[in-house]
């Protein structure tokens, strides 16, 4: 299997070493570039071609967002991780919004960045147990959101997860639904057991990534993102190489 690529772009030496180390030693990754500004990293990825960036937002010469955009022009396949010290819903969504792959918060650690790294290398294959993986084929039909619910509280029970069962629910439901209604078919949910989370995934083929919108209190729409914001602790958006985007979630377990 080939190797993938990675270029880290961190400005602080400690946390940029580290992630050297990590990304090379621990995951396995052709670490092809280590550089601390956003210039240094618009060039690399021109020169690279990296399958992941791993992008702090906090750099010294562009804002971290622009970046986003910049290293997607230099390198449209490569897929950018946020890892960064600002953990606010705000600075999450508007770096989804502008192309990145995933967001973690600096304070989550560098194991679950290393999580994300290994389910979005090109052509890895996160191992897990036999029996902890649900898929559920939707059909774009009114019933898909109960029918996801239903296989979601089936999964958490059966994985030792009942605590989480309702709040599982929510999530599932509200991306289901929001896969229905705004994306194109055919969709599918896959649930995920992993050491300490439970992972939603709902692939669907529509080209536009969820927002969150404000909501007023007497508004009946806008609030799912703000929920799956307030009962997960990450979630994401994955385009697919076929087309369309997996929105991700996961809650502890």
């Amino acid at each position: 299997m080939e190797t993938s690529r990675v270029l880290v772009v961190e400005d602080e030496p400690d946390v940029r070493q580290l992630l050297e180390l990590t990304l090379g030693l621990e995951l396995g990754l052709e670490v092809v570039a280590a550089v601390a500004t956003g210039a240094a990293a618009v060039d690399a990825a021109r020169r690279t071609e990296p399958d992941l960036v791993v992008l702090d937002l906090g750099l010294p010469d562009l804002p971290g967002l622009d970046v986003i955009g910049l290293l997607l022009a230099a390198a449209p396949a490569a897929r950018i991780v946020v890892f960064s010290a600002r953990d606010d819903r705000e600075s999450k969504t508007a770096a989804l919004a502008r192309g990145a792959a995933a967001y973690v918060p600096k304070a989550d650690h560098i194991t679950r960045l290393s999580d994300v790294l290994r389910d979005l290398a090109p052509g890895t294959t996160v191992p897990t147990a036999l029996g902890d993986r649900r898929t559920v084929e939707l059909r774009g039909h009114p019933t898909d959101p109960r029918r996801a619910r239903a296989a979601a509280t089936e999964a958490a029970g059966e994985w030792g997860c009942p605590e989480i069962q309702d709040s599982l629910a929510l999530v599932v439901s509200e991306l289901v639904t929001n896969a229905v209604t705004h994306g194109r078919g055919p969709w599918r949910l896959r649930l995920v057991r992993r050491t300490g989370y439970l992972r939603v995934e709902v692939l669907d083929h529509g080209e536009h990534p969820p927002t969150i919108r404000d909501a007023d209190e007497d508004s009946e729409h806008g609030r799912g993102l703000f929920l799956i914001d307030a009962l997960t602790t990450a979630w994401g958006v994955e385009p697919e190489t076929e087309g369309g985007k997996t929105v991700w979630a996961e809650l502890p377990c």
